[in-house]
């Protein structure tokens, strides 16, 4: 019997334990546990959030153009820089202009001072009057200091007023809006007449100050070289100006009347303009307008400048100045027939005993020195009417080298007795074949390329 208490108590006893330890457990691991974490929570010391910044935007710092060297500046606004149109190219007027380094020199007086000798030191322009009107003051002068070459060209005719034009200007430009083609061609003889008369008052006062004043620098003059002669267009004012024409709303100019046509007074003050300059190299596409070369002429500075005459088969006369270098060379980009050569050979000869009667009539020319014209003209189909014999007749063959060779080694051969007949100079014709004209400084015209 004790012993079956003793089991029981020993059992119960197991049970007891067995359950208080569950209890225990559920206690602590399952509700105290919770508790403590809350109570930890309510009664815990109230802790400072983390500081958490937001980074601000950094500011941008406005870049100043000083920051970076003035020879960066440069090798980038270069660039902005338009080329110059290729001779007898005729672009859009546009292809002249220089917006964009017009622009950047009103930026700042850093950019000015870099775009300035990028505008002036190569200058194209269409338009002389508005390029040197202000030439009488220092600021305009100032600019003109950087002008190395000049590309002139004549203003375009005949063509309708801009907005831009009519809003600046109004007026008579209005008339020329909406105009049939016989119209317009009475329009382009007023807009010459006007055009020299703006020439002709211009340049009488430059002349007297001198080309190496105004342009020191000054090297190269390319007349016409973009966009070609406007001979004919010439030649009919002369006409037009025989017959008594002249607009009623443009002053006369100076020194001008029936038997003296601006044009001649105009050509009279530009070579004279040109003579007192520091040139080496003036070339031409025009014969009959303002800014061509003058026809016979001695040097008036000592200083030789070549001159270079690029003419095409419609020449009517060519110039020839003594003492100097001259240059005749038939323009590559124009194509020419038999007639065609035949009249450029006369027109040769005829300015040859042109040349030699100057000199017979005034003793002065003479002392200028001999002429010397290198001629750059030849035909590969057929032979000159002046050189034909009954064995070698003219015809519309092709020439082989050799005897295009022979051809003008006898025109050359000639237009020297031509020269120096009755003169008593050694002047020197040197003609060569077509081709072989070297490059041109002034326009930058060569050989024309197959």
């Amino acid at each position: 019997m004790p012993s079956l208490l003793y089991t029981a108590g020993a059992i119960l006893g197991t049970v007891i334990v067995g359950w208080g330890s569950l209890w225990l457990y559920n206690i602590v691991y399952i509700w105290w546990r919770p508790l403590l974490s809350v109570l930890r929570w309510k009664f815990a010391p109230i802790a400072k959030p983390p500081i958490t910044t937001t980074p601000k935007p950094l500011s941008r710092n406005k870049m100043n153009p000083s920051d970076i060297p003035t020879e960066i500046w440069e090798q980038i606004l270069f660039h902005l820089r338009q080329p110059t149109p290729l001779p007898v190219s005729r672009p859009p007027r546009s292809a002249l202009r220089q917006p964009h380094l017009a622009a950047c020199a009103q930026t700042c007086s850093m950019f000015r001072a870099i775009c300035e000798p990028l505008l002036y030191t190569h200058i194209v322009c269409d338009n002389l009057v508005d390029l040197l009107a202000d030439a009488f003051k220092p600021a305009r002068r100032r600019l003109l200091l950087h002008t190395k070459t000049l590309h002139v060209e004549l203003s375009p005719k005949g063509e309708e007023p801009t907005y831009a034009q009519l809003w600046r200007e109004g007026g008579i430009l209005w008339k020329r809006c909406g105009v049939n083609a016989k119209d317009r061609e009475a329009q382009k003889f007023v807009e010459c007449a006007d055009e020299l008369a703006l020439l002709i008052e211009l340049l009488e006062p430059l002349s007297n100050m001198g080309m190496s004043t105004i342009l020191p620098a000054l090297r190269t003059i390319a007349s016409c070289g973009i966009y070609g002669s406007d001979g004919l267009l010439w030649i009919d004012f002369h006409g037009k100006w025989g017959e008594g024409f002249y607009p009623a709303h443009i002053p006369m100019p100076r020194h001008c009347s029936r038997t003296t046509p601006p044009t001649s007074v105009a050509e009279g003050h530009w070579n004279t303009f040109v003579e007192s300059g520091n040139l080496t190299h003036f070339c031409s596409r025009e014969t009959s307008g303002p800014y061509c070369i003058a026809k016979l002429s001695k040097p008036n500075s000592t200083t030789i400048c070549a001159r270079t005459t690029h003419f095409t088969p419609l020449v009517t006369d060519l110039p020839v100045t003594m003492g100097v270098p001259v240059r005749w060379v038939l323009d590559p980009e124009e194509s020419h027939d038999d007639d065609d050569w035949n009249r450029i050979t006369d027109c040769m000869a005829a300015c040859f005993d042109d040349a030699v009667s100057m000199r017979n009539h005034f003793p002065e020319m003479g002392k200028a020195g001999p002429t010397s014209i290198d001629v750059y003209c030849s035909t590969a189909r057929s032979r000159p009417v002046m050189l034909c014999r009954p064995d070698r007749p003219a015809g519309n063959r092709i020439l082989r080298k050799a005897e295009q060779e022979e051809i003008v080694q006898q025109l050359q051969q000639s237009g020297q007795n031509l020269l120096r007949k009755n003169s008593g100079c050694k002047d020197v014709v040197r003609w060569h074949r077509s081709g072989k004209e070297p490059m041109c400084v002034a326009c930058g015209a060569g050989p024309k390329r197959v």
